[in-house]
């Protein structure tokens, strides 16, 4: 940390939320250009692989609003997808979080 010089910004906290959207809109809208090429939707299955998670923890993700499943409607049952650019998003906010 040597040489390394700080300062201290006061930003109002409305100006921060809208600065701090933006930012979660510009991630989202990369991601979705990175993953292009690849599967759009994954199953309950794929998502708990692609997260590297059990089936629980996905369903907390749901719970706490972390993670939105579509619910697509078949002939005989329900079948819940989840958008890779969401799985993500959700991996990349863990990453910075910690």
């Amino acid at each position: 940390m040597s040489g390394e010089k700080f300062g201290i910004v006061h930003i109002p906290y409305e100006e921060w939320q809208a600065q701090t959207s933006k930012i979660e809109y510009l991630t989202k809208c990369v991601l979705k250009l990175l993953a292009k090429n690849q599967k759009e939707t994954m199953t309950v299955n794929e998502a708990c692989e692609f997260l590297k998670c059990s089936r629980n923890t996905l369903n907390s993700y749901v719970e706490k609003g972390l993670l939105k499943p579509i619910q697509v409607k078949q002939q005989k049952y329900s079948k819940v997808l989840f958008k890779r650019e969401d799985l993500e998003y959700l991996i990349n906010t863990v990453q910075q979080s910690q």
